[in-house]
């Protein structure tokens, strides 16, 4: 029972704070609407309240969204109907299935129009083409839908870039608790917790990507969030090469964790952990400073430097291979790290000349910094 429990309660504990938000915000809606509806006895109260709830998204983003769609669906959707109803008088259904068919149809281009389908039905059913009743309905969706959107965005508001800079922040913790999970061992208990890891970081990134962000879809510093998004995955991209090779049969550094292995490594992890540590506090802090990267580049490139050697010394073929992706990963990783640190921070002209001292030439097996 405890372990059928676990993921529900842990379901709860993430999202409560979105959870308590959401129901304030449909309770305000909620009252707002039957008020206005019942206070001007306006008729149709059931249609404006189930367009507020429909409205509320987890953001103001997304509720602008759907406040958008509605009322353009709304109103597409009477004309239809009205137009099927003037068009085939008899038998009803005929101008039901008509009206019903082509405002689906329609969604498919745009989505933000699937509600068309709704008052289209509505009308295509009257047993009489009045406009009349049909302009209530509209007009009672409208009011629902603005009083939900307006809701979004004066009580307890969450704005999508907000969103997306959390997961941005999560998803960097997670790359981090990767990169000290790379000396667990081979064991399925290990693999376990790194498959856990990657799993929980790729729906991160998943989320981030669709969510709405129709307010400025930047973060404070100005990086436009989808570069920002990118950056990440190209370093849990890296990550995972770098783990890969690490623990490949013939290039592995050793049977032992990779501290006693050969230090180096365990340094270069410790120092990417730690810049990582520093990205995610000026992220949370809203700080502008990009994080010194001198004890990076010096890590990285000395365990890079550590399996070229290593290369040189081997006799194997497969094991040269290993150890020459082994040293191509490390570069990469410490690439991406330094493209995140972008997230922070546009790099400043003394960061780019040194990004450009360290760029590798052209003939060699790694990519230049983007």
């Amino acid at each position: 029972m405890e372990k059928l429990l676990r993921p529900v309660r842990d379901e709860l504990v993430k999202n409560r704070y979105d959870m308590g938000r959401i129901a304030a915000q449909t309770a305000v809606a909620t009252a707002a609407t039957y008020a206005v509806m019942t206070g001007f006895d306006l008729p149709h109260t059931s249609w404006a309240v189930i367009a507020a709830l429909f409205t509320i998204g987890l953001s103001v983003d997304t509720s602008y969204r759907n406040a958008i769609g509605r009322i353009a669906g709304a109103s597409f959707g009477v004309l239809l109907g009205l137009a099927t109803a003037w068009t085939v008088t008899e038998p009803v259904i005929i101008g039901l299935v008509i009206a019903a068919a082509i405002a689906n149809a329609v969604a498919v281009p745009w989505p933000r129009l699937r509600y068309a389908a709704v008052t289209a039905a509505i009308v295509a059913m009257q047993p009489s083409p009045d406009p009349a009743p049909a302009l209530q309905v509209v007009g009672a969706i409208m009011i629902g839908t603005l009083v939900g959107a307006a809701t979004a965005l004066l009580i307890l508001p969450v704005f999508g870039r907000d969103r997306v800079a959390v997961l941005i922040r999560q998803a960097l913790a997670d790359c981090g608790e990767l990169l000290g999970l790379m000396d667990g061992g081979t064991g399925n208990d290990a693999r376990r917790r790194r498959d856990a890891v990657h799993a929980r970081l790729l729906s991160r990134l998943e989320t981030a990507r669709a969510a709405e962000a129709q307010f400025s879809p930047r973060l404070a510093n100005g990086m436009p969030l989808r570069q920002a998004i990118t950056a990440v995955e190209a370093l849990w991209q890296a990550i995972v090469i770098l783990d890969r090779a690490l623990r490949s049969p013939s290039g592995t550094l050793g049977h032992d964790g990779v501290d006693q292995s050969h230090p180096v490594i365990g340094e270069a992890s410790r120092a990417a952990r730690g810049f990582l540590d520093q990205i995610n506090a000026a992220i949370r802090h809203r700080e502008v400073q990009t994080p010194e990267t001198r004890d990076l580049r010096r890590a990285m490139g000395a365990a890079a430097a550590a399996a070229a050697d290593l290369a040189a010394g081997a006799e194997d073929p497969g094991r040269i291979r290993a150890l020459h992706t082994l040293a191509f990963a490390i570069a990469e990783t410490e690439r991406s790290l330094l493209r995140v640190a972008r997230v922070v921070e546009p790099m400043t002209r003394t960061d780019r000349q040194d990004a450009a001292r360290w760029r590798p030439r052209r003939d060699s097996n790694t990519q230049p910094v983007d």
